[in-house]
């Protein structure tokens, strides 16, 4: 299926300032802020409800299954982490010079095996070719290799992704007759739960209050991880000291000093974002999923992309809940990324570099904020 997207794209910013060069707003399409854009459309299925606490970029079941394929492929792997091992390269017998160690292998994503030599290249290209092909058969139900352990876990990780692949058709139709009906950015903006007319606010601090003042969060640029990046919420905005493009989605535990997945304290909120869709396509797409999940923020990134911020919510905390959630923003032709607990995302409020435009913050719903808890 392919998205038609608009040969050139205005820019936008939720400001009528000059030097952001704003397209004419035009006659608003919400009139208040509960209208419904869905129409007669089906509403998007709830996700199940759970209690269990899991991240899924690295949790050690979701990996169970990918591992068992490796290791009927490659043989004996030491496993570092669940994602990341070392093994005896598949292209051993082809190595002529001696060292560089092991091969290595991770198998989050595209599952890959990487060999320090030149001279096995074309034998490890075909091995990831075939670890990916099992991987995929093995995740839609297929045989692994005849050492297999079909544990209770993996026969329900199999049985969800057949019950996912299933819904894909529903929420395929749906959201192609959301993407169909285009929307004005600007309504957004306009139709702001939190009045952001005022030129004396500041974007990045306003986005900030949907933080506990006492959370422990994340800012800086993406290459960024030490002590001086973590702060409270409450300090950064009484001390208004951010001076940096990108800010975390979930808070840290005290004392974090890298951002990283195992540091996270708590997820805050899911982001969700497309390059796919245009803008109006996107901004319909914010607006119709707000009926269902919490929508908290919108943030244009200065380039081509809205930000949706969802509150996160206990019933995404189980492993078959974020499988369901990542089939649907796949569907939905946006980044799975913001899936990730500790995912940075462009802050409001600051000039882009690479694109001379403001990151701008164009939708606030202070109600879905983690302020009061």
């Amino acid at each position: 299926m392919t998205i038609t997207k608009p040969a050139q794209e205005q820019a936008f910013s939720q400001k009528a300032s000059p030097e952001m060069n704003l397209a004419p707003l035009g006659a608003p399409l919400i009139q208040k802020a509960d209208s419904n854009l869905l129409g007669a459309l089906p509403p998007p299925q709830p996700l199940p409800a759970g209690t269990a606490v899991g991240l899924l970029e690295e949790d050690e079941g979701d990996f169970e299954l990918r591992q068992q394929v490796a290791e009927a492929l490659l043989g004996e792997i030491c496993w570092d982490s669940p994602s990341l091992g070392h093994a005896e390269c598949p292209g051993a017998s082809k190595h002529t010079t001696e060292g560089g160690g092991p091969a290595r292998i991770h198998i989050d994503g595209a599952a890959n095996v990487h060999c320090f030599h030149q001279s096995c290249s074309a034998v490890v290209e075909e091995f990831n070719r075939e670890l990916r092909r099992k991987i995929w058969q093995a995740e839609a139900g297929g045989p692994i290799g005849t050492h297999t352990v079909m544990t209770p876990a993996i026969l329900a990780r199999q049985a969800k992704r057949r019950e996912v692949d299933a819904l894909r058709p529903m929420w395929e139709q749906w959201f192609m007759g959301v993407v169909s009906a285009p929307l004005n950015p600007h309504d957004l903006f306009r139709n702001s739960p939190t009045d952001l007319n005022d030129r004396t606010t500041d974007d990045r601090f306003d986005l900030l209050r949907l933080f506990h003042p006492a959370d422990l969060i994340w800012t800086g640029e993406v290459h960024q991880s030490t002590a001086r990046n973590f702060a409270e919420a409450g300090n950064l905005i009484r001390e208004r000291r951010v001076r940096t493009h990108f800010v975390s989605t979930a808070t840290f535990k005290p004392g974090t000093t890298r951002r990283t997945k195992e540091n996270v304290l708590h997820r805050r909120f899911m982001v969700v974002e497309s390059d796919e869709l245009s803008l109006p396509q996107q901004a319909a797409l914010l607006w119709a999923l707000r009926t269902e999940w919490q929508l908290a923020a919108v943030v244009y990134s200065g380039g081509k992309s809205l930000h949706g911020w969802f509150r996160w919510q206990d019933a995404w905390n189980t492993q078959e809940a974020q499988l369901e959630l990542k089939a649907r923003l796949e569907t939905y032709h946006c980044d799975t990324a913001g899936l990730k607990a500790s995912q940075p995302f462009r802050l409001p409020g600051v000039l882009r570099p690479d694109t001379l435009k403001m990151q701008s913050l164009i939708y606030l719903n202070l109600n879905h904020s983690h302020e009061r808890r």
